[in-house]
């Protein structure tokens, strides 16, 4: 089945967040699904080998990033999770993006990937908290896991802020990556209130 392709008239720039999309707020964010307006924004990150050299997507051209907008904003049609994009208030500037996709096998898994001008900041551990409260909250999903090449340092320091545990390694070719889970049980007795 082809991928359904983002449009960009008047009419998909206008377009609605679906209702299974809940806007999350946090103290310095807003979290929304994607949008097709919101190609030139991922487009811009993707493109940038340095903010991309951790993510398994790796550098993406605009061409390439048209069919994966296209899916974020339609995964969110078809269950009650996906892609957000990460905006900074008060302005509602894109910083980056956080949400959960399905890996081979159906198993949900974190993603984010931020701007450089937001690295350090400390709005990764944010997103993820309220990313996972909403997953816990609003979805029936046992656990969530993220994998985490072991050469991101900052990535890892989230997952650990945030109480992830470790449960394996794996190779993504000769990229070694962390697996960290989160299950349901272990997000009621430590919430978000670790960010």
């Amino acid at each position: 089945m082809a991928s359904p392709q983002v449009q960009t008239d008047s009419t998909t720039r206008n377009a609605r967040i679906p209702s299974s999309a809940r806007v999350l707020e946090t103290r310095r964010l807003v979290l929304r699904a994607y949008l097709p307006r919101d190609i030139d924004d991922i487009a811009s990150m993707y493109g940038d080998s340095e903010v991309m050299a951790y993510t398994k997507l790796g550098r993406q051209s605009l061409e390439q990033v048209r069919p994966l907008l296209a899916q974020y904003v339609q995964a969110w049609q078809e269950r009650d999770f996906g892609m957000r994009a990460v905006l900074l208030k008060p302005n509602l500037e894109f910083a980056g993006e956080c949400g959960l996709f399905l890996l081979p096998g159906e198993e949900a898994a974190l993603r984010y990937a931020f701007q450089r001008r937001f690295w350090g900041v400390g709005i990764a551990g944010e997103a993820v908290a309220a990313t996972v409260d909403d997953a816990f909250e609003a979805t029936s999903l046992a656990h969530v896991v993220s994998l985490v090449q072991t050469r991101n340092a900052a990535s890892l320091s989230v997952m650990r802020k945030l109480e992830w545990e470790v449960v394996g390694t794996e190779m993504d070719g000769e990229v070694e990556l962390l697996r960290f889970r989160r299950t349901r049980k272990e997000w009621a007795g430590t919430r978000s209130d670790k960010c």
